[in-house]
């Protein structure tokens, strides 16, 4: 097999770092770097750059694609390992297998990512956290792929009893930009905790560090931080640390568990609050810090090392079945003034867009305005009734799973699986958790990567119970058919989108409050999946009633002392952020703690 290895040089010597990289794939592969920087060292475009310069026919980009062309004749696959410097419309020019490889998070997916996944043959995501986003956009071939460090960046096997041998003396350390958006206020709080740790990056006092200083603080280093924007792990420190032999404490507990074992290999928390105590405890218990961080370090050589990350590359494109195509490809488009189209079209779309914003706006203005009597309601004039809301019939503990299964192919919408994902964060110390309507069981999957949980899951759809426990048993992960609810028995319970399937509430969240002292309760946001004024019943037919922000927070305070709201910013990405009772965010993710006292 012959790998045509595109990449971005974004700084100097960076195509020595690739082919570094590329020098240690299988001896049976043959792996060609292939730079597909303008300019190097330059920065990969964004979707909207790339699109502009593509239709314009850009000569340099022109220049660069017939370049890259000749370069993939003899090869069988093509690996656009990160950026979107490759148009989609290029991809046609060339008989390669092409996949495409990103490592973003998913605060630039729109302008990166999205555009243009769905149109290679398959994706490597190298985000654990974007399954659900890619699935979302359409790319059906899609693999979770650990980010490259290349020899270069970590020390060779033969240096392990060197790594282990000496007492390290630096206590904690954390290497990255300090002002960098929401994670700028928990890096202050670790900060805060430990004075005497070490900062470097922009911002920091320090400021930036060399590469061979870094080396050095990584051989003396107890514990690394490693601490990102939102979801996650992502970054090179995720498997950096392990191999110098430092002990890691990352954030993403969910993703880090699919990475990692915890407790055994590398240590996660959600808050930073779980952070700072954990740090505390492993520096007052060196022993277990030890352990944990040869347990990791093995992990690193067994399965994240770059020789071992070509062989996963290799495996998955085989189980993809990917070739060469033997179709004859497009030629490349004509330069700009021999193809009037590529220099009018985007024009056009630029008049068509700003029409339709225009019209749009005249039409919103026009009837907000509007006093004309045919658009009042006849109703109260004719002393005709009418119905506060519609609601659906209950559909009795009936789960969805076999229909979808059947239509489209899949148990769980990707919308769904990033909620039980997300949900997870907020577990907290919680032990012994029992879940209501458990479905195909996603939730349970996502929190058992703590094997010192205890998950108890109940679910009345037979077909999506037999799924849940054929596809995500583990040991710490039991199902049920029944509830046998004892007072006092579990820390937290979860009801994941029940709610609104429900048509007698009281005696369920009375239930909820006799089983944990906390609860994890999510539902739609009415306003967010219904157009305003609609007053039901809602559209998919197994939801009974949906609600609110406000009528979740009143519903659940008359049962719960203290209910916080969350929601998801978008729903295809597992992460969660506060919200109040006036947002129009979805689903609504109430965490619930100190029931009122059971009647």
């Amino acid at each position: 097999m012959k790998i045509l290895f595109a990449h971005v040089v974004y700084r100097p010597s960076l195509d020595k770092w690739y082919a570094d990289i590329a020098n240690v794939a299988p001896s049976h592969v043959d792996v060609k770097p292939f730079c597909v920087t303008l300019s190097p060292p330059g920065k990969s475009f964004s979707w909207p750059q790339l699109n502009r310069m593509w239709h314009l026919r850009s000569p340099r980009l022109m220049n660069m694609y017939r370049r890259l062309r000749a370069a993939a004749v003899d090869c069988d696959v093509l690996l656009a390992y990160n950026g979107a410097n490759i148009h989609p419309d290029f991809l046609k020019c060339l008989t390669t297998y092409n996949v495409f490889c990103c490592f973003d998070d998913p605060e630039s997916s729109a302008k990166l990512s999205e555009p243009v996944a769905k149109h290679f043959d398959a994706v490597f995501h190298g985000n654990i956290a974007s399954q659900f986003q890619y699935q979302h956009w359409g790319c059906e071939k899609r693999a979770w792929l650990p980010i490259f460090n290349a020899p270069m960046d970590v020390p060779d096997q033969a240096e392990r009893e060197a790594l282990f041998a000496n007492d390290r003396t630096c206590d904690t350390a954390l290497i990255c930009e300090r002002h960098s958006g929401f994670r700028h206020q928990r890096l202050e709080k670790l900060a805060s905790a430990f004075p005497n740790a070490t900062f470097y990056g922009d911002g920091w006092p320090q400021g930036r560090i060399s590469q061979s200083k870094l080396f050095d603080l990584y051989r003396n280093l107890k514990i690394g931080w490693n601490i990102h924007n939102s979801t996650g792990p992502i970054n090179r420190r995720l498997f950096q640390l392990p191999a110098f032999g430092v002990m890691q404490i990352c954030d993403n507990k969910c993703g880090l568990g699919q990475i990692y074992r915890l407790g055994e290999e590398a240590v996660g928390f959600d808050t930073i609050h779980e952070a700072i105590e954990l740090t505390r405890y492993y520096l007052e218990h060196d022993d277990e810090r030890r352990r944990i961080a040869e347990k990791g370090y093995e992990r690193f050589w067994k399965d994240y090392h770059a020789a071992a990350i070509w062989q996963r590359i290799v495996k998955q494109l085989k189980s993809w079945g990917a070739k060469r195509k033997e179709q004859r490809p497009k030629n490349l488009p004509l330069l700009p003034g021999s193809d009037p189209k590529s220099i009018i079209r985007p024009v056009l779309q630029k008049v068509k867009r700003n029409f339709i914003t225009h019209r749009t706006r005249f039409t919103k203005t026009k009837f907000a305005n509007s006093s004309h009597p045919s658009l009042r309601s006849e109703y109260f004039c004719l002393s005709k009734s009418v119905k506060a809301y519609h609601e659906n019939m209950e559909s009795c503990g009936e789960n969805a799973a076999k229909e979808r299964l059947l239509k489209y192919g899949f148990l769980d919408w990707p919308n769904i699986l990033a909620l039980n994902w997300a949900i997870t964060a907020l577990i907290g110390p919680a032990k012994k958790i029992v879940e209501i309507g458990s479905g195909t069981g996603p939730f349970a999957e996502f929190a058992s990567v703590d094997p010192s949980r205890e998950i108890h899951c109940y679910e009345k759809d037979g077909f999506a119970r037999e799924q849940a426990i054929a596809l995500r048993s583990h040991d710490n992960v039991h199902f049920f058919d029944a509830l046998a609810p004892e007072q006092g028995k579990f820390d937290l319970l979860v009801a994941v989108e029940v709610i609104e399937h429900i048509q007698d509430l009281a005696p369920f969240l009375h239930l909820c409050r006799r089983m944990a002292p906390t609860a994890i309760i999510t539902t739609p946001n009415r306003h967010a999946v219904r157009p305003a004024g609609d007053l039901g019943p809602p559209a998919y037919p197994y939801h009974v009633r949906e609600f609110d922000a406000g009528e979740v927070y009143m519903m659940l305070r008359s049962q719960y002392r203290d209910v916080a709201l969350y929601c998801m910013p978008d729903i295809y990405v597992p992460w969660i952020v506060p919200m109040t009772i006036r947002e129009k965010g979805t689903p609504i993710i109430a965490y619930c703690q100190d029931p009122y006292e059971a009647e």
